[in-house]
């Protein structure tokens, strides 16, 4: 049984118009078990077949957008059979609609984005301030300990000779 995140997230990458392809790749880079990987892209693709096939023609046109000619006939004259009707809905074939998805997706041009410019610069707020504020101080009391230790017997050879 295939785990449903990477359907999924295989689900979302085809959404946005990856490839199934660059979409398992971005999965096996990520570290996820190939044939998990594999075996999601191929419950998916049998997912998506099953719904494909059963979109009407209406909306494969719809993508297509293709103008025709639109028929003027007088409203008293717009009769329509019962057959066409059903034939104006009836399924359409997976190869098609899987050339029509590529026609679109190679149309579409890739927009790149740079994330780093959407982040809003931070001000320095009072915690901050008051933690570099005792970091320096704290710096300032281990140099001047270190001193006395280091020149002791000058400092006391100082201070002896003024009191």
């Amino acid at each position: 049984m295939p785990k449903e995140d990477i359907i999924r997230g295989l689900e979302g990458a085809m959404a946005k118009g990856e490839t199934l392809e660059r979409a398992m790749y971005s999965f096996y880079n990520a570290g996820y078990n190939k044939q998990d990987v594999e075996e999601a892209a191929r419950a998916l693709s049998a997912h998506l077949s099953i719904q494909e096939s059963m979109l009407p023609v209406k909306q494969v046109l719809q993508i297509q957008k293709t103008p025709q000619k639109k028929m003027e006939i007088p409203p008293a004259k717009q009769i329509v059979p019962l057959e066409e009707l059903k034939s104006r809905q009836s399924l359409q074939p997976l190869e098609q609609l899987n050339s029509l998805e590529n026609q679109t997706r190679e149309q579409e041009p890739r927009i790149v984005q740079d994330v780093s410019k959407y982040e809003p610069k931070q001000k320095m707020n009072s915690r901050t301030l008051l933690i570099v504020i005792l970091s320096i101080l704290l710096a300032i009391l281990v140099g001047s300990l270190a001193g006395i230790f280091l020149f002791k017997d000058t400092l006391i050879k100082m201070f002896s000779g003024i009191f």
